[in-house]
């Protein structure tokens, strides 16, 4: 089966950190860039380098100056992990599930060390390709059309874990793509995406666990979507024309 899982973003570089995983030996680098998209927004993916030498994950964070414009290009990655918070009420713990999002960097990010304009590289500074499988229930809201896309790795991250080898990242669609979204996918469709990498802040709030409590728990959660260009039908998609009445 065919597989494409790529992004490519250019932008200035938050201060990178270096952290040791010691179930696996090796180092990660870690960093936020600032890029710039056709639309003027601006957004902060999650960058992350693994598979390092201490030596390598130090030279690569020495060459990384807060600010300096970078180039990096990768792979979109997602992990289902365990949050967890105490109730200010009753004190007990409270579990809840979180999907992570990151961009895997290929190799280290190529630094540019002269000063530029984000806006020069506005063409290219944040597009992401995939290929996949419609994988949750199609959302279809008031201005847009909202679902997850399951994408085979075509590279294993050993830090990830043995079992990670797909990610499921959220897509979503605006305008006339939405509606020809929201009309033509179903769980099982198959779509190619071209699009760009999307950040944004969410206030959440959750009950307490302890069924004895009404304390509810606020926590902010950084989302990362991706906003649809292009959306290539290619397999268990609607393709009859009698609902369709899109604009050209």
């Amino acid at each position: 089966m065919a597989r494409d899982n790529t992004v490519m973003l250019v932008g200035r570089l938050s201060k990178p950190t270096v952290s040791f995983i010691e179930d696996y030996g090796t180092f990660k680098v870690a960093f936020t860039m600032t890029v710039l998209r056709n639309n003027k927004r601006i957004d902060y993916p999650k960058v992350v380098v693994y598979g390092l030498t201490e030596t390598k994950a130090r030279e690569i964070w020495s060459e990384m100056k807060e600010g300096k414009i970078a180039i990096v290009r990768g792979m979109i990655t997602t992990k289902l992990r365990t949050k967890r918070m105490i109730c200010p009420e009753c004190g007990c713990e409270t579990e809840f599930p979180q999907l992570q999002t990151e961009v895997v960097a290929f190799a280290p990010p190529i630094i540019l060390h002269e000063d530029y304009s984000p806006a020069k590289f506005v063409e290219i500074s944040n597009n992401v390709n995939l290929l996949g499988e419609v994988c949750s229930q199609v959302q279809t809201r008031a201005n847009c059309t909202l679902y997850q896309l399951a994408v085979e790795r075509r590279f294993y991250v050993k830090e990830q874990g043995p079992e990670t080898r797909r990610d499921v990242p959220w897509i979503k669609s605006f305008s006339d793509i939405g509606k020809e979204d929201s009309m033509r996918l179903s769980p099982g469709s198959v779509v190619y995406i071209t699009g760009a990498l999307q950040t944004r802040n969410v206030d959440r709030l959750i009950n307490c666990n302890n069924a004895g409590c009404s304390g509810q728990l606020s926590y902010k959660e950084t989302m990362h979507e991706i906003i649809t260009s292009r959306v290539e039908y290619l397999h268990n998609c609607d393709f009859s024309e009698n609902n369709f009445d899109i604009e050209e």
